[in-house]
Parts: C-alpha cells; structure tokens; sequence
C-alpha cells in the first residue's frame, strides 16, 4: 500500500468561448476536460504520467467518474480544479476533485476509478509494484462509485456518431471527453436548452479507435425529475462502449 502522502493538486482555469454554450455556460465535455487535464499534471508531477507508464508499455485509462453538479460557471470565469489519489486496490487507484470558483464555492465534485493496462494487450493488468508506490493525499475521500449501471433496453432518444481523426488521443483510441459530449447529445436540443445536469455517473467498458460508428441511446427512467440511463454502443455489432445514468433538473436559461 502506499506509505506516502502528498498536498491536493489545484489547476487553474479561465473559461473561454469555445468551453461554453449558447447560454455562456460551461459544457460538460469541457468540464471533463478539466478534470482529465488536472489529473494529468497530478501525475505527471508525482512521477507517474502517461508518458512515465507508456515506456513500460502500460498506461492509465478511465474506467468510472461519478459527478456531482452544484452550480455552472460561465464564460471568462476562473475556476480551479483541486485533484488528489485517494487510494488504491488490486487493480485500481482512485483519484478525487472538487471544483470551485474564485470565491471559494464549490461548483461540482468527482470521484474517478482508473486501472493500468498493457498496451499490446490491451488488457487491463493488477496494480504493478512500481505504481503502488504512488502517494495519496490526506484529504477525505469521496465515497467511491459502485454498483451496476446496466444496459438500455427501451430507447426514448438515439443519436448516430462517428469516431474522427480528432477525437483520437495519444493512446490511439477516442479521448473520453467525446464520450460524454455524446452523451449529452444524444438527448433532443430543446431538452438540452432548459435543463441542467445535476448527477452523472458514467462507466467505460470498452474502447473505439479511428472510423468507428456510434450509436447513442437514453432512456428516460422516471416521469419526476429527469433521470436517464444511457449507452453508445459500436453500431456494427453493438458491443458497448459506455453506460452511464444522467439526472437533471429544470432551469430558465438566460
């Protein structure tokens, strides 16, 4: 197990115009980003980036996020992004975030699961010994993603996607940040435009490389406060890529 301990990570950004809406908001995919981007500079400070990994073959992937939403800042916003390890088991270490503005509120929080996998095999493999040496923060952690999500089986809503050149990351497969823009937008535009999201709790099973064709599908799960579950699935034979649930609430756009 780890012995040693490290500060939080804070990464600083100011929103910018191609980060928002129509209503000047930040967009989930850029917040994703965010958090992709802090995690990275965490680790790459610590001595454990994807590069670091990448020379023995392996690499870190995203396997869960769950998000929780309190507020959406908007554009030329500052926000900072606090990151830390939170632990680790046989083949997992978790990593957390809270997100706040300028003055200190908090705007949403995250717990992420990630494993390590091997390259060529493309399989995920137990924590190696070299990575277990990775220190956590004392910070308490957020209470760690869990449970089955499960398949759509009765579509309200379905979108077609396809992967292009870039959507591609350094690991040769679609970067996860287009996961959750076409999560979003696989719900009708006009939905979109009078709610926010409030929960997201999000799954990755499997990878899609370059040309691939996606097909998105929600399901809405309650006639109360919107709730869906979702899915993208290759289009050719169906093997799932994602499953997540989403819960939003209504709000007047200005």
């Amino acid at each position: 197990m780890p012995n040693r301990t490290t500060p939080p990570h804070i990464e600083k950004f100011i929103i910018r115009a191609n980060e928002v809406d129509m209503f000047n908001h930040l967009t989930l995919p850029a917040l994703a980003n965010f958090l992709q981007e802090a995690a990275n500079w965490n680790a790459h400070n610590l001595g454990f980036s994807s590069q670091v990994l990448q020379e023995r073959g392996l690499s870190w992937v995203l396997a869960r996020m769950r998000i929780e939403c309190f507020g959406w800042p908007q554009l030329r916003e500052e926000i900072q992004v606090l990151t830390f390890p939170s632990g680790m088991d046989k083949y997992y270490c978790y990593r957390d975030y809270r997100v706040m503005d300028a003055k200190g509120n908090m705007l949403a929080q995250a717990t992420t699961s990630w494993p390590v996998i091997d390259l060529e095999k493309r399989q995920m493999i137990a924590v190696p010994d070299f990575i277990r040496e990775f220190p956590v923060s004392e910070e308490t952690p957020l209470p760690r993603a869990s449970g089955k999500i499960g398949s759509v089986e009765n579509p309200t809503y379905t979108a077609d996607f396809q992967v292009g050149w870039h959507h591609i990351d350094n690991n040769r497969h679609t970067n996860n940040m287009y996961y959750f823009q076409w999560l979003a937008e696989t719900l009708p535009a006009d939905f979109l435009a009078t709610h926010r999201l409030k929960e997201l709790d999000i799954m990755f099973r499997m990878e899609s490389n370059l040309g691939d064709c996606i097909k998105g599908k929600a399901e809405q799960e309650s006639d109360g406060q919107p709730q869906f579950r979702h899915s993208l699935t290759l289009t050719d034979s169906g093997k799932e890529l994602v499953q997540a649930r989403t819960v939003w609430e209504h709000e007047m756009m200005k």
